[in-house]
């Protein structure tokens, strides 16, 4: 809802000022499909050129996310609680054995299809499985501490390629100006090779 609020907030305040200031939004519009075509489609090679297939629908899936508004909401982060918490109650109670066939194959774990929504996401399921796996594999002398690295290291990892099609989209950002420069430039050729044509009446005189 924000995203569709800031676009027509965006659109209202540059071209209603535009308009408000004495501008005339006539040739504006007029120009607007072809400077579109122009500086999109050159944003839009520029983005097929430097990204993989891969990159571009992690790209595509963002720009859907940010219109859909965040996946998560506040019930499923208690549910993420709730699903740790009764993975290490296992293990306290049961012993690591108990557990390990749970964090092995998660697919097929009642604990993790008590939360199917969690369950998908492989990036938040395989955190939790590698991070047990320490425990159970160190039958519980594993320093605490050193577990917090390896959590750290794999958020920070997740989070390397996670934002790697924001970074495309912001080197995109950076090129736009000069794309809009090309466009200008076409633009200034087009009227230099106009120059010495006649003057073409408007219908209204």
């Amino acid at each position: 809802m924000f995203p569709v609020v800031g676009i027509v907030v965006l659109l209202l305040l540059v071209f209603g000022g535009f308009a408000l200031t004495g501008g005339n939004l006539g040739p504006v519009m007029h120009a607007l499909p072809h400077e579109m075509l122009i500086i999109g489609g050159a944003a839009i090679g520029s983005l097929i050129i430097g990204n993989s297939g891969k990159e571009l629908k992690a790209l595509g899936g963002g720009f859907a996310k940010v219109f859909k508004g965040p996946t998560y909401k506040k019930a499923d982060y208690l549910d993420c609680i709730l699903l740790v918490s009764t993975l290490m109650k296992m293990m306290r109670t049961e012993g690591p054995v108990a557990v390990e066939p749970h964090i092995e194959d998660p697919a097929s774990s009642p604990i993790f299809q008590q939360y199917p929504k969690l369950a998908k996401d492989q990036t938040l399921v395989h955190l939790i499985c590698d991070t047990l796996r320490l425990v159970v594999v160190s039958s519980g002398t594993l320093d605490p501490h050193a577990v917090e690295e390896v959590m750290d290291s794999a958020i920070k990892n997740h989070h390397h390629h996670a934002i790697k099609p924001a970074d495309g989209l912001q080197s995109l950002a950076d090129a736009l100006p000069a794309l809009g420069i090309v466009a200008a430039v076409l633009g200034v050729v087009k009227t230099m090779g106009s120059i010495d044509k006649p003057l073409r009446r408007s219908s209204a005189a």
